[in-house]
């Protein structure tokens, strides 16, 4: 009886933390060309993953199953979420992606420069 609650116990704690690590996706349009990091993004449309917590947040944009760029970033957390994708760019600087707010996640993420 105590093995069984022993291997129960461990399964709830293995679902806590893969749910906890799990990325989240979403589509995103670029209705111009953009940066991240130091590749240019041409318009279309990317599917962007985050996954990660707090400020060890990784961003990987990609297309069909090509991954197009990476980045990392920290996420600011909000008491709301974006019903959409979208991401922030800086027309100064040369149309950097500088944050990335992905449907349903209560937060934004500010793109490591």
């Amino acid at each position: 009886m105590k093995s069984i609650l022993k291997v129960l116990i461990f399964a709830v704690a293995i679902t806590m933390c893969l749910s906890a690590f799990a990325a989240t996706s979403g589509d995103v349009t670029l209705r111009s060309e953009a940066t991240l990091g130091t590749t240019k993004l041409p318009a279309g449309t990317y599917k962007v993953t985050v996954d990660g917590k707090g400020t060890d947040v990784k961003i990987t944009f990609t297309q069909g199953k090509k991954v197009i760029a990476t980045a990392t970033g920290t996420l600011q957390e909000s008491k709301t979420a974006p019903e959409f994708s979208a991401v922030v760019t800086d027309a100064k600087n040369g149309n950097n992606i500088s944050e990335v707010r992905v449907a349903k996640v209560k937060g934004s993420i500010v793109v490591n420069q």
